[in-house]
């Protein structure tokens, strides 16, 4: 397994305990967490890039790691009550839509992979998930719906792209 891609694996594990910590209240600790899981996002990938460490497991991995801390940071926010329960709903019709226009592409011979506009939904999500943590729900829920519509714009964006 190489180095990123034990990185990527180390950033699941970092998601479930951020999640199991953030809900019993330890906020500063699951702030350290997600922070460092944020940094080995961003490590993995320039040190996969940069040393030619790019395998298949980790093209597999590292979205799925994303979506986990995703997924339980949203979903955290909301158990708190930080940010109203529909930014849930919202995120699992933008997952959906991404999945079903991924495996569409994937059946015509194209894999659709992240550009600057995910890049910046991902920025726009891990800035109100940060947000809210640190006790700042309305700026949580104003970058949350920021990341909603840049990823609105990236699926229209990729579906024009990869029509051709």
């Amino acid at each position: 397994m190489t180095l990123p891609n034990m990185l990527t694996a180390l950033r699941m594990v970092l998601s479930i305990w951020f999640g199991i910590e953030f809900c019993r209240g330890n906020i500063f600790l699951a702030f350290f967490i997600f922070v460092f899981a944020c940094v080995s996002d961003v490590a993995d990938g320039f040190i996969a890039r940069r040393f030619n460490m790019v395998s298949e497991a980790g093209k597999l991995m590292d979205p799925v790691a994303d979506k986990l801390m995703l997924i339980i940071g949203i979903g955290c926010l909301v158990y708190t009550g930080t940010v109203n329960s529909v930014y849930i709903f919202i995120l699992a019709a933008k997952e959906l839509i991404m999945i079903v226009g991924s495996l569409y592409y994937l059946n015509k011979g194209t894999v659709v992979f992240s550009r600057k506009y995910g890049k910046a939904t991902s920025v726009f999500f891990t800035i109100g998930i940060g947000s809210g943590m640190i006790g700042m729900p309305h700026l949580a829920a104003g970058f949350l719906s920021g990341a909603f519509c840049c990823a609105l714009f990236a699926m229209g964006y990729y579906a024009l792209y990869f029509s051709n």
